[in-house]
């Protein structure tokens, strides 16, 4: 089956992706992986096949053994998704449900020039947001026993791609944690990992643990993250102290904040005396 192009080509080669003047090389060599964004858009000039429907086409250059991720939403249509080999076959196609996003993942067999397709029906058109996203398989999960450092740069490194690669519904990877955390999860909300280090009623307890981590964060990330400490400061209904560490490279900006959160006078106590929680994103 052969498919004609609209001249986009997809650059993402998971070993030269371009930074500017701050690197991050030790999310970047440890765990390769790489997210882009684009808005398109479906026009009455776009392609058609009346058994593939009006399609805006993609190519780019993948690697074998490497996990993809597409997704695509729109407001104005349904779009659908179909990635097609470098032999022109399809290889996989999104379910078509008639919702507003579809998402794709797969794990790619063999090195070429693939293609991917953004497609609606014979009278869609619309604006569209898609996001896709690579990753070296062995950046997937993190080997058991791994060090304070390690797990740090992978959850970072996957904050880049919002943690699409470890939020898998075909794949249960463990979410990892730090030594003596309560417990973790990533925020449906804003696609950060959010992790609780202590919950209890002694200050000298919390303010222990939230000055021994802020020692281990900054030994891990070196001299290329900025470093900002907030003293004590009302948020909502109770008081955060605060260090945030920031990293901004070519598309986004990696962030890590470690909080010290009393919550002593809030009015409604659903919560112990004080926290320290770990959060990690990108934006």
């Amino acid at each position: 089956m052969k498919y004609i192009l609209k001249t986009i080509l997809l650059t993402v080669f998971l070993s030269s992706a371009a930074v500017n003047a701050q690197t991050d090389k030790s999310q970047e060599d440890d765990f390769p992986i790489e997210y882009y964004k684009m808005e398109g858009e479906l026009t009455d000039k776009d392609l058609f096949k009346s058994e593939f429907g009006r399609y805006d086409g993609f190519e780019l250059p993948l690697n074998k053994d490497e996990q993809a991720y597409f997704f695509v939403y729109s407001k104005e249509f349904s779009p659908a998704l179909i990635l097609v080999s470098p032999e022109g076959k399809i290889f996989q196609q999104s379910k078509i449900e008639g919702g507003e996003f579809s998402v794709i993942r797969a794990a790619v067999p063999q090195t070429g020039n693939w293609y991917i397709y953004v497609v609606g029906n014979a009278d869609d058109t619309g604006k569209y947001y898609f996001h896709y996203g690579f990753a070296a398989d062995y950046a997937i999960e993190l080997k058991k026993n791994s060090d304070f450092c390690t797990k740090l740069n992978y959850l970072v490194a996957h904050s880049k791609a919002n943690f699409v690669f470890i939020e898998n519904p075909n794949k249960k990877i463990e979410l990892p944690m730090f030594d003596k955390a309560e417990n973790a999860d990533i925020s449906d909300a804003d696609a950060s990992y959010k992790t609780v280090l202590y919950d209890g009623d002694s200050f000298n307890r919390a303010i222990k643990i939230f000055t021994d981590f802020n020692k281990k964060i900054k030994l891990c990330l070196g001299e290329a993250w900025n470093t900002k400490l907030n003293d004590f400061t009302k948020v909502g209904d109770h008081r955060e102290q605060s260090v945030e560490y920031t990293i901004v490279t070519e598309d986004h900006t990696k962030m890590i904040q470690l909080i010290l959160a009393d919550f002593r006078n809030t009015e409604e106590r659903f919560y112990n005396d004080y926290a320290v929680v770990i959060v990690i994103n990108s934006i």
